[in-house]
């Protein structure tokens, strides 16, 4: 899901008049295109009934997907991750340790420490597949 989505559904609701009661969603609406991480954040301080391992899951499909489409880079696709379990939406122990490894790889890669981008990017779309096939 691209964060044009999460803003239009957050404008959707500020038009539904839920603004007042949850007032997250006008730093939602206002979020720019590349703020995936930002969005994490946001999201997971909206209130209301929900399953935080779910919503880590979905985080990870939708990564998954934005990744292997190109509309991420792989520091997107690490930010986003790597915030999910910060925010207390991990899924399980495994997601939340590959959250942390694939932030740190992009920093390694980058850096020209350890492995490259597209090793990484082999190694998350691979991960992120496992998580969106048992989502």
């Amino acid at each position: 899901m691209p964060v044009s989505d999460v803003v239009s559904w957050a404008d959707a609701r500020i038009a539904e008049e839920f603004g007042r009661e949850t007032p997250q969603l006008y730093d939602l609406a206002l979020l720019q295109a590349d703020a995936v991480g930002q969005a994490v954040s946001l999201l997971g301080s909206v209130t209301g009934t929900w399953n935080p391992g779910a919503v880590g899951r979905r985080i990870a499909v939708l990564v998954h997907r934005s990744l292997r489409s190109g509309a991420l880079t792989e520091r997107q696709a690490a930010t986003a991750l790597y915030v999910a379990p910060r925010e207390g939406l991990s899924p399980d122990a495994e997601f939340e340790g590959m959250a942390y490894y694939f932030a740190d790889g992009v920093d390694l890669a980058n850096n020209g420490v350890y492995g490259s981008l597209a090793e990484l990017r082999t190694e998350m779309l691979d991960y992120l597949s496992r998580v969106d096939d048992s989502a």
